[in-house]
């Protein structure tokens, strides 16, 4: 049996936004009947639907905080590129928690936690990336979806 449990908020008590794929540890008992996933969400278990794989979209601090022995593919051997050297100087911007090379535009007001001993903060698009500063290292390319010149339908 699996030491975690996946499973997402009911959509008939949880916006379209909130209807991500959280993780819990199992075995999780409480006076409330309250789940907490690995990222902090919490819920009654009666307000949760239990998947069996993720599918859609994932929690990205849920998955981030899962023991890499339990990631599928051989992902504790990937080669990821550096990380910027931390700087106080310099415009703001974010990369990708698991080295992808993109650079991406910080959301108003970001919402930001500690993740592997790092500053992680809200992109505009949505997603979560290590916070850097300064000029991103070459072949970091632009997240196209935080672009603020791109045209809207």
């Amino acid at each position: 049996m699996s030491p975690f449990i996946l499973a997402r908020p009911r959509p008939e008590f949880f916006g379209q936004s909130r209807q991500v794929i959280h993780v819990f540890a199992a075995g999780q008992h409480n006076a409330c009947d309250r789940r907490q996933a690995l990222c902090g969400f919490s819920a009654p278990a009666t307000l949760l639907v239990p998947v069996a794989e993720i599918s859609g979209m994932g929690c990205e601090l849920c998955l981030a905080a899962l023991p890499t022995d339990l990631l599928p593919g051989d992902a504790t051997n990937a080669n990821l590129p550096p990380a910027p050297p931390p700087s106080t100087d310099g415009t703001p911007y974010a990369i990708g928690l698991r080295g992808e090379r993109v650079q991406h535009r910080l959301a108003p007001n970001p919402v930001t936690t500690r993740f592997e001993g790092r500053d992680a903060v809200l992109c505009a698009c949505g997603v979560i990336g290590f916070l850097a500063r300064g000029d991103p290292p070459t072949g970091y390319q632009p997240c196209p979806q935080c672009n603020p010149d791109r045209s809207t339908p």
